[in-house]
């Protein structure tokens, strides 16, 4: 096994000769169930799905690292991009919920009206020092932004 830096190995299968590379969890989470998803919005959605019952759901995680492994790194990435929506300036927010309602195929009103009728879907569990009165703040100043 020869390290490719930090997050990542390359390890080579014996039976067939073919060289894999192995990423982090955290790595892996991103570049393969967040990458294409626009804006910082949309990934606190889209991680927000994940969480049935308070407990995370993600097949391919579970399987690759283990079921305590994907949780654990499903709720710190939770709990960082919503911390990231509560520190980042109102207008590059903006331009984010932009985005992801278009991801969506909806206008930013109505994603930003679906959000504050039920922010805890979109809060982690763990809110990291955040707190769930600054989120909606945040989502309300946008929505006042609009008009």
């Amino acid at each position: 096994m020869e390290s490719g830096g930090e997050n990542l190995a390359r390890v080579r299968i014996s039976e067939t000769g073919t060289d894999v590379t192995l990423l982090a969890i955290k790595d892996d989470f991103f570049e393969r169930t967040l990458a294409h998803i626009p804006g910082v919005l949309g990934k606190l959605g889209c991680v927000a799905e994940l969480r049935a019952n308070g407990r995370y759901v993600h097949w391919g995680l579970e399987r690759v690292y283990g079921e305590a492994g994907m949780q654990r790194t499903v709720a710190e990435v939770h709990r960082s991009l919503f911390l990231q929506v509560l520190r980042t300036p109102l207008r590059q927010l903006m331009e984010d919920a932009t985005r992801s309602a278009a991801a969506q195929r909806t206008d930013v009103r109505h994603y930003l009206e679906a959000i504050l009728r039920d922010p805890r879907a979109l809060t982690p569990l763990n809110l990291g020092g955040g707190s769930l009165a600054h989120f909606n703040s945040v989502v309300a100043a946008l929505l006042s932004l609009l008009r």
